[in-house]
């Protein structure tokens, strides 16, 4: 077990942490509320907080040692955070979750009012790995979803906390175990970041890539393209793989297989004289939603044509996410009465750019497949 850090011991502490630092950081300053020590409800004075202009990764080495890092989380993050956790604070360990924690990964989606089902999370094992928190009565109180397509791409999602352990480093401590958890640690790993997210994911080193734009609409997009379109078929799944593969950059067989698993239906699009899979598209209900996702087509307007193919005679809500570069797509499903939901951005950890035929992605999977 970690040891605790006692109020009364707190001071010194701070005066070893000055003392370690001091030969590399000119900057020191002492602040109120900058750092917290523990839940951010246990207010501390002015001398327990320190300002460090820089990441100082010897010092924290340094640092980890004299203090015994298995006795305290240490992180220093460029001019931000360290935190060191006080007596009482809530210790918990990551740990992976099974198929068997679905439940308790449905009450926590539920309780910060998002809408996946049962069958997502069935979904989402099926595709990749659930890490989180579990509290000391057993309940699940943070995830994080991975999905690894091979070294080329990874995807991350699914990060949530439940609302009365926010601030006390359990989303960090997820993600950071994700990461680790790469079979090769350079791998390009993408989000989709929410706006009290993505503070967080900077400082871990994502960086921005591009929005990606949710619309939904009860209105159904006409198919202005004449397109020979049919509905997808098992025999067609090693062309829209191999499809798949292209565009993304990366082998994404077992999500895109637990995707088909879990969709109300999907489009093919035809082309050449031997009528090969030149595209492709998805969708799956989510309660009262129709969620699209995702769209390859070698141009927008057929994708507008398997959108429209897709959805036609269903009367439910329609949700897709689009990447900002598909600005003619956009347009289009706006003028046809298609309404902003959000914005959110595509964050990318290792490289500058995805990999892949990009400018052939119309809609991602979702938010967290990518």
């Amino acid at each position: 077990m970690p040891r605790q850090i006692s109020r009364q011991s707190l001071d010194r502490h701070v005066l070893l942490i000055a003392e370690l630092l001091a030969c590399e950081s000119a900057s020191l300053k002492f602040r109120d509320q900058l750092i917290r020590f523990g839940p951010a409800s246990m207010p501390l004075s002015s001398s327990s907080c320190l300002l460090l202009r820089r990441p100082l990764s010897s010092a924290r080495v340094r640092l980890r040692q004299q203090m015994g890092c298995s006795d305290a989380y240490v992180a220093i993050v460029c001019g931000d955070i360290l935190r060191t956790p006080l007596s009482g604070a809530v210790q918990l360990r990551v740990t992976q979750f099974t198929p068997v924690h679905s439940a308790g990964l449905l009450a926590l989606s539920q309780s910060i009012g998002w809408q996946q089902t049962l069958e997502d999370w069935h979904r989402i094992f099926e595709a990749g790995m659930v890490f989180g928190h579990r509290s000391t009565e057993g309940e699940v109180v943070s995830s994080t979803a991975l999905f690894v397509y091979g070294r080329a791409l990874a995807s991350i999602g699914m990060v949530i906390v439940r609302k009365d352990l926010r601030r006390q480093g359990l989303a960090r401590a997820v993600i950071q175990h994700c990461l680790a958890d790469l079979p090769n640690p350079e791998t390009p790993t993408m989000l989709v970041a929410r706006p009290d997210g993505q503070r967080l994911y900077g400082q871990l080193g994502f960086r921005e890539v591009e929005p990606v734009h949710r619309l939904i609409s009860r209105q159904r997009p006409d198919a202005h393209a004449r397109c020979d379109i049919s509905p997808l078929a098992v025999n067609d799944f090693t062309a829209i793989h191999q499809l798949d593969t292209e565009v993304y950059g990366a082998n994404r067989e077992t999500a895109l297989k637990a995707r088909i698993a879990q969709s109300d239906g999907g489009a093919v699009l035809r082309g050449g004289q031997a009528r090969g899979v030149t595209g492709f598209a998805l969708m799956t209900h989510q309660h009262d939603l129709l969620m699209v996702g995702p769209v390859i087509a070698p141009e927008f307007e057929a994708a507008v044509a398997l959108i429209a193919t897709l959805v036609a005679g269903y009367n439910r809500p329609v949700q897709i996410d689009i990447p900002d570069r598909q600005r003619q797509l956009l347009d289009v499903l706006r003028r046809e009465g298609f309404q902003h939901d959000c914005t959110c951005p595509l964050m990318l950890l290792h490289a500058q750019n995805l990999p892949g035929r990009r400018e052939q992605l119309f809609a991602l999977s979702n938010r967290s497949l990518g």
